[in-house]
């Protein structure tokens, strides 16, 4: 993923490039800003009639979904393994792509994550990638790895691995200090 100042400032100079989303099960490209018009933090909007794509949520628009395609550009199945393929494409035809995402109502997609990466803390889902944009922000830290963490009470737990600045002193409760009022308990 391009970093967001570096794509902004190439939006700026009118740097000729386009922004795209896709995967090889899908030939392999899904979305691009085709209109020419670059969104920023998009991956464009869908191939107009020949992709058809759903967000796996009751409201593609502000909830955060699966990322589901189909369409004539779209593999037909995992070469002699049907179990694979049940797996990632259902009765409907959708390819379940594994990404998360949420659309704007001019159709332009954001990807927001893998379900994967996923964290489930006592039935809550976690989006790791959230925290880290959230911990970015403070002062003093460089670089931070949020992942889950085996939990008896939970299931899962999040845990933050934090790079800090050079010259930086930060603490597990600097961090916790941080995150208080500011971020759902939870997470």
């Amino acid at each position: 993923a391009m970093n967001q100042e570096v794509s902004d400032f190439l939006y700026k100079i009118k740097f000729p490039f386009t922004i795209g989303y896709g995967m090889t099960e899908c030939g392999p490209l899904i979305s691009y800003d085709h209109n020419y018009e670059y969104v920023p933090g998009s991956c464009g909007q869908v191939l107009k009639g020949i992709m058809e794509v759903r967000i796996d949520s009751d409201d593609p628009y502000n909830k955060v979904g699966e990322i589901q395609v189909r369409g004539e550009n779209v593999m037909k199945g995992y070469y002699k393994n049907p179990q694979a393929t049940a797996e990632v494409i259902d009765k409907d035809g959708f390819l379940h792509s594994g990404d998360l995402g949420v659309k704007d109502p001019d159709g332009n997609f954001r990807i927001t994550g893998r379900i994967k990466d996923m964290i489930i803390r006592g039935g809550e889902n976690i989006s790791p990638r959230e925290i880290e944009e959230f911990l970015y922000k403070m002062p003093g830290i460089k670089d931070v790895q949020i992942v889950a963490m085996a939990s008896p009470r939970y299931g899962e737990d999040v845990a933050a691995f934090v790079i800090p600045h050079a010259n930086t002193d930060i603490t597990s409760e600097d961090v916790r200090d941080y995150c208080k009022d500011k971020i759902a308990r939870y997470k």
